[in-house]
């Protein structure tokens, strides 16, 4: 086969970049947004469809995130020691409805909040570790302002179940 000349790949570029913008998606929020449905745009890469359990565990956790279900939230995580970094230094040794107490006082602070799984995985070496991160956002309350987090989770199994054991923001 022979190779294109260069007389067909200066017709080429302006075809390409309008494909490449048209498929793009576009938003006030960034890059990263691309996918709609319904009113909102979904980020290109979210998990919607579980695929194992560890992104089941994590999926139904940005659910309950997204709906502010302190009693689904608590039913997620292990039993004791749960390690919790919302805002300022992280806390240790908290119980399952402590975390979920404080991280549903946490989301009060927007409204229209969506929680959407971008990721999950089991940590290298360790089939009962794994971590997910969750795309959380909202309008601030009183505001029209938006508000966009990363929420990091440490999943572990125990008995045949995912639980959370820790939660952090990434701003």
């Amino acid at each position: 086969m022979r190779a294109p000349s260069l007389r067909t790949f200066r017709a080429f570029p302006i075809a390409l970049v309008a494909v490449v913008f048209a498929g793009a998606g576009t938003s006030k929020t960034g890059p990263a947004l691309g996918r709609e449905t319904g009113s909102s745009l979904l980020p290109r890469d979210t998990v919607e469809v579980a695929s194992n359990p560890l992104e089941a565990a994590s999926l139904s956790f940005a659910r309950a995130l997204a709906a502010g279900s302190r009693a689904d939230l608590s039913e997620l995580m292990v039993d004791g020691d749960i390690r919790l970094q919302l805002e300022g230094p992280a806390r240790a040794g908290i119980s399952a409805r402590q975390a979920a107490a404080a991280l549903t006082d946490f989301l009060r602070r927007v409204d229209e909040p969506q929680a959407l799984l971008s990721r999950a995985s089991s940590m290298d070496g360790s089939p009962d570790r794994g971590f997910a991160e969750i795309l959380w956002s909202g309008r601030a309350v009183g505001t029209s302002g938006e508000v966009h987090r990363t929420l990091f989770l440490s999943l572990m199994r125990v008995e045949n179940r995912w639980g959370v054991d820790e939660i952090r923001l990434i701003r």
